[in-house]
């Protein structure tokens, strides 16, 4: 009688163990799962991810309840305490005999697990959105600064080619120079145009177009402008 009393107290213990921690485990996904729902609500809106300073801030603000790092990161440390509960409801199922209480903890796993995907799945698609757009504004202003950065080249190259003519090695050498710059900016031409065509629809989404926008000193002089 004593031994099957404490068995029977055991049970008792590892069951309300099991529920408490699933009913703290299921406590948390739902507060993860509303987290990520407002992420994939605001990141749905490619306006709103066109926005720089809110766009890090969802990736890596760490003191923003909803950061996407910071759910990343409960994710990760969660998963392994998914897999105790779900281990703690297979070994106390498997002892149970009651089959409809068997069953019944049967289900809710099933569908917690069911959750665990849905909100793992979830939080991919929001990642996956912020790092194109990330990596969109990064291509953007890396071809600008490098563009940038060819114009002082050839600006500093320019001044150095002063005073023009003197000897005639030195017009043959500036005469070089110059043809060398010219093809090398007839090859620019396009990826100017379509770096400040880029930017310009960058501008535009975010609702900061100048009044006239002209593609650049490189455009032929009877381009039309785009107002």
């Amino acid at each position: 009688l004593r031994i099957r009393r404490a068995v029977l107290e055991a049970t008792l213990r590892s069951r309300n163990d099991f529920h408490t921690a699933f009913s703290e485990f299921e406590d948390w996904l739902d507060r993860i799962a509303g987290n990520l729902a407002e992420l994939e609500r605001f990141t749905a809106n490619s306006q709103s991810l066109k926005d720089t300073a809110k766009r890090r801030e969802w990736m890596q603000m760490h003191k923003a309840p909803s950061s996407l790092q910071e759910l990343e990161t409960e994710l990760n440390a969660h998963e392994s305490v998914l897999r105790t509960v779900e281990e703690m409801g297979r070994k106390l199922g498997a002892g149970l005999d009651s089959g409809k209480e068997r069953a019944e903890i049967q289900n809710r796993l099933e569908a917690v697990s069911q959750r665990w995907k849905d909100v793992k799945r979830t939080e991919i698609s929001v990642r996956d959105r912020l790092v194109e757009a990330e990596q969109e504004w990064e291509k953007l202003t890396k071809t600008l600064s490098s563009l940038l950065s060819w114009v002082e080249d050839k600006s500093k190259e320019m001044l150095a080619q002063q005073p023009v003519g003197g000897s005639l090695s030195a017009v043959m050498a500036q005469g070089a120079w110059m043809k060398n710059t010219e093809k090398e900016m007839e090859m620019k031409g396009i990826q100017v145009r379509e770096t400040i065509t880029n930017a310009h629809s960058f501008l535009m989404q975010h609702d900061l177009r100048p009044k006239m926008y002209r593609t650049g000193v490189l455009a032929d002089e009877d381009e039309p402008g785009i107002i």
